[in-house]
């Protein structure tokens, strides 16, 4: 999983070797309705927990604004379900390909994660698990997407290869990370201390 599924085996053992059980997590009971407004984490750590936490949301409703007049058959899309624990252990980038791309140099931060998503086929809900490879930058303003690949597989991936990465900077999970980062530098989003909160709910 993880690096294997985006065609980069033999790195990050950690992460290839995650094969999680996934579940929908409830949300959390005790989170306050009125939403403080703080400072967008500097630690990459907290960052990522945070845009772990609220990327499903984020995420449909991307879809369903770029969806919308669309029929069922024509974009089978049924919404994400879940995100995998994320690591961020970056992989050198010295010999490969990616090297040449642009903003590769003030990319200095690699996340990996997952997610579980749900589309119709023939009237039939399919599972598919995506394997995102995202690259942040630091800035004056805040933490910046950079450009993000994925590539995407069945689930459980019962030894079946997911299909080759792909830029995907623009597409729903791209678009959706790029909202909340805009969102938390401008102190939209929930204090990432309220990560804490969801797992206790588990």
């Amino acid at each position: 999983m993880g690096l294997v599924g985006l065609g980069l085996g033999g790195v990050s053992p950690a992460y290839s070797a995650m094969s999680p059980e996934i579940t929908v997590p409830s949300p959390p009971a005790n989170v306050p309705h009125i939403r403080p407004s703080v400072a967008c984490p500097e630690d990459l750590e907290t960052l990522v927990a945070g845009l772990v936490r609220d990327l499903p949301g984020y995420a449909n409703r991307v879809a369903s604004r770029a969806l919308v007049g669309l029929a069922a058959a024509e974009w089978p899309f049924g919404g994400v379900l879940v995100v995998g624990e994320p690591e961020l252990e970056p992989i050198d980038l010295s010999n490969r390909i990616f090297r040449d791309l642009p903003g590769i140099e003030a990319a200095t931060a690699q996340v990996f994660f997952t997610t579980l998503e749900r589309q119709y086929v023939n009237e039939q809900a399919v599972l598919l698990q995506h394997y995102h490879w995202l690259f942040l930058a630091p800035s004056d303003r805040g933490w910046l997407m950079v450009f993000m690949f994925s590539s995407v597989g069945p689930y459980p991936a019962a030894g079946r290869a997911p299909s080759p990465p792909q830029d995907s900077t623009d597409g729903i999970i791209g678009q959706a990370v790029g909202l909340w980062l805009r969102d938390c530098r401008a102190r939209s989003v929930y204090p990432v201390s309220a990560v804490g909160l969801m797992e206790t709910e588990l």
